[in-house]
């Protein structure tokens, strides 16, 4: 009787002190978005729609998605008046540079990253309710060669080796010491990184989608890029949300504009505005859209840590239920809702 007894107590001990640490925990809902946002035409008077800007109807956008963060590409100029508009914090290099990142909730730590480019990687740490932290990259990696995806004459090997450009600038990125130390921190502050990556996922070519005709019926079982970062424990969110791949969960982030629009005043690669351009400055109306084969998903945001857990994530690619020219950027953004393990007794 006193054997059972003692060990009614030790299960009743056990019982207590793991509903103490379970109290002591809180889930903290936090949105998410990585969005390239087209900055040096957000204020051009062709892309007003139905009087409000390009800039005005990004705003609007994240107010409505009820945003926490914002990693943000192409900001060039708006950075000061959507932190503004939005009343958050923000950490970006110059007034008129690439990457931003907006906050609902204090940033400190910001800075760029000795030894890498501030136009391709800034960071933050961002301090939520109860001093929870976590780390956060704005990214844009270059496009240092071009493939056409629905060229047959391409061969996947050529698509995949074109690629390896942005394997080295991920490869310097991910060995910076900086970036290292978060990355061993992520047991205790979870890592968030987001952005445009110029580059497609070897986990969007499966059998599956190949089975059903999409994306071109290319299959890869690794990426140069892609394949490094799920290596070292980053989540791909808007997969890992969206497992099964299907006509709806492409989440195609690139390019927006089209079928009825194409791109013109490229020069060396880079978007250029000439006196030359038509009405568009930027697109003009085409009978056959030749950009369509680059049709992709290249904008993504990562997760990794304990505290961290996607619980939704989508992309964002109309304005109004209408795409480009209503939605005010040709690249689509990425939008993930997470589940942030705080402590309550910190």
């Amino acid at each position: 009787m006193i054997k059972r007894t003692g060990r009614i107590i030790c299960i009743l001990l056990v019982l207590f002190f793991y509903s103490c640490a379970t109290e002591s925990k809180t889930d903290l809902e936090l949105n998410v978005m990585a969005w390239n946002i087209w900055g040096t035409l957000n204020t051009a008077e062709h892309f007003y729609y139905n009087g409000k800007s390009a800039r005005e109807r990004t705003i609007e956008i994240i107010k409505n998605y009820e945003t926490d963060i914002v990693l943000m590409v192409e900001t060039y100029g708006s950075a000061a008046e959507i932190a503004k508009s939005l009343n958050f914090h923000h950490y970006t290099p110059d007034p008129k540079a690439n990457l931003c990142i907006f906050s609902r909730y204090p940033l400190e730590d910001v800075g760029v990253i000795n030894g890498v480019s501030s136009f391709s990687f800034i960071r933050a740490t961002v301090r939520l309710p109860s001093d929870k932290k976590i780390n956060l990259y704005s990214c844009w990696i270059p496009m240092k060669s071009k493939y056409r995806l629905s060229d047959e004459n391409v061969a996947d090997n050529d698509i995949t080796s074109s690629i390896e450009a942005r394997e080295k600038t991920i490869e310097k990125f991910l060995i910076n010491p900086t970036v290292v130390r978060d990355i061993q921190a992520t047991d205790s502050i979870p890592m968030i990184m987001g952005g445009d990556f110029n580059t497609i996922s070897h986990l969007d070519f499966t059998k599956e989608s190949a089975a059903q005709g999409l994306n071109y019926g290319r299959v890869f079982d690794r990426h140069p890029v892609m394949s490094l970062l799920q290596g070292l424990g980053f989540v791909d969110t808007y997969r890992y949300a969206n497992p099964k791949i299907t006509p709806e969960t492409l989440g195609h982030t690139w390019t927006t504009v089209g079928p009825e629009y194409t791109y013109v005043g490229y020069d060396n690669g880079g978007f250029a505005l000439t006196s030359e351009m038509d009405k568009y400055k930027g697109v003009k109306e085409v009978d056959d859209h030749p950009m369509s084969g680059l049709k992709s998903r290249i904008d993504y945001l990562f997760s990794k840590g304990k505290d961290v857990e996607v619980v939704s994530s989508t992309d964002i690619v109309k304005y109004d239920g209408k795409h480009f020219p209503a939605f005010p950027s040709d690249h689509g953004g990425v939008f993930t809702k997470f589940k942030i393990s705080v402590d309550k007794s910190q």
